[in-house]
């Protein structure tokens, strides 16, 4: 009996370039062979705005992989981002939106790390 499922990865992280592991170096090769072995799509999600710039430009090569652009909860009020509304932020992401390989946009909250980092979350995505 043939397998007709098509199989995709719906939330992979292939992207950190800040994370200089073995499974970085090799992720394209990785993509590749996840294609070769029935993988025919990959979400690839961003969780910060370096990320999401990242991944448009390392990743066009792979036209079966696709982004979904955003911001993760637990980096909104880090030092590089004060967690507040950030309308040229907003502006950016809608601007990334028209990229064919976007996808979609991911955020959400994330209570777990603790009241001040809920009330930074609130803040950003209201």
């Amino acid at each position: 009996m043939k397998n007709n499922m098509i199989y995709y990865d719906t939330h992979a992280h292939y992207g950190f370039s800040y994370r200089k592991t073995s499974f970085y170096e090799n992720r394209h090769e990785i993509l590749k062979l996840a294609y070769e072995n029935g993988i025919q799509k990959v979400v690839n999600v961003g969780i910060d705005m370096p990320s999401n710039y990242a991944m448009l430009k390392d990743f066009t090569k792979e036209p079966w992989v696709r982004i979904a652009i955003g911001e993760h909860p637990n980096c909104v009020g880090t030092e590089e981002d004060p967690g507040f509304r950030d309308h040229e932020k907003d502006e950016q992401i809608r601007t990334l939106c028209n990229n064919p390989q976007v996808c979609a946009i991911k955020t959400g909250l994330d209570y777990s790390k603790g009241k001040e980092n809920r009330i930074r979350q609130k803040k950003r995505f209201r």
